[in-house]
């Protein structure tokens, strides 16, 4: 079967590691300081997720004190 990928199609990472690393925060204490539940942060961490509800979005956004562009990394 032919590959089917779209030619200009672009997708998303998760930089959520940069980020913590940057700040120097765990997981757990994003976790906490942003009212997620460990596991959903642990899954944006390392990209076991294949989307992210807004209201999360939202909240990691506050605790970082980020927009959402900062969140993702976009490769072509």
């Amino acid at each position: 079967m032919p590959n089917m990928k779209k030619k200009n199609s672009v997708t998303m990472e998760f930089q959520l590691d940069v980020l913590l690393k940057e700040r120097d925060i765990s997981i757990r204490k994003l976790a906490l300081i942003s009212g997620i539940h460990y596991k959903t942060a642990l899954n944006i961490y390392h990209n076991h997720t294949a989307g992210i509800a807004l209201d999360v979005l939202a909240k990691i956004c506050k605790a970082l004190d980020v927009t959402p562009d900062k969140i993702f990394k976009f490769i072509k």
